[in-house]
């Protein structure tokens, strides 16, 4: 292990000093450089919860239209209800971002994301801000005394040189979002039959279909969407005018 990396993991392993580190940052400053993930305060991933709640509702709502109100439909939905919502609940915990640097390189290096409550756990990318460079974290790691480490990023110490950055998407399937849909294209439709069935009966069956259709149709293509036309966005620099080149090895591994 590198020692700077055998310095994070000892600042890392005593927790006031941490604290104490992670007080002394600039929010904003932080935000800016790093993409502000690294530390973030959030404590619930609460976009996602909303997403899995949704089907739920749906679901609680398509027991009670199916199964009248009555006694035992609304113990069903409301058992139903508690028990998703639950389960929404810890999912959403378990899939709370937390975006740190696995390893550093120069010329950079993807992030993990991980779970803020259980790093060992990696998640889809897609659930993190992926604005962090990683190519270093102390000085040392720039390889050469012209560099210093500022926010993951190796900057020339030479007065008003600055280090061009730019956005790179970073293409993926957006999770969350296909989770959601798949769930809507199967939910939807029955839900439809459902208020059919119970409070307009008298619709015609060319409009049934037809309303049927659009539902598949809107989130079919959310879907589709998601699994092909996703891309979190990332911010890259250009090469640093300090320090040793970047090897031929490193960028194409950054560029996968």
């Amino acid at each position: 292990m590198s020692p700077s990396m055998v310095l994070l993991s000892a600042t890392l392993a005593q927790p006031d000093g941490f604290v104490n580190w992670l007080n002394a940052l600039n929010p904003e400053k932080f935000q800016r450089l790093c993409g502000g993930e690294g530390f973030d305060n959030s404590s619930f991933n609460i976009g996602f919860f909303i997403k899995l709640l949704v089907p739920t509702v749906i679901l609680t709502t398509t027991i009670l239209l199916f199964g009248g109100i009555n006694t035992p439909s609304i113990i069903i939905a409301s058992l139903s209800l508690l028990t998703l919502t639950g389960g929404a609940y810890y999912l959403a915990r378990v899939f709370t971002p937390f975006t740190q640097c696995g390893d550093v390189s120069v010329g950079g290096a993807m992030p993990l994301c991980v779970s803020k409550y259980n790093r060992q756990m990696e998640i889809h990318p897609s659930f993190c801000n992926l604005n962090m460079f990683c190519e270093c974290i102390v000085d040392q790691n720039c390889g050469g005394d012209d560099c210093t480490c500022k926010g993951g990023v190796c900057l020339s110490k030479t007065p008003g040189s600055v280090r061009n950055s730019y956005e790179k998407p970073v293409k993926m399937i957006n999770l969350p979002m296909v989770i959601l849909s798949s769930a809507l294209i199967i939910l939807v439709p029955i839900l439809i039959f459902g208020l059919r069935k119970r409070l307009f009966p008298n619709i015609p069956n060319i409009m049934f279909m037809s309303i049927i259709f659009l539902s598949v149709s809107i989130f079919g293509t959310i879907l589709v969407l998601s699994l092909f036309s996703y891309s979190n966005p990332r911010v890259e620099y250009v090469k640093q005018s300090c320090g040793p080149t970047p090897s031929p090895q490193s960028i194409s591994k950054l560029s996968q």
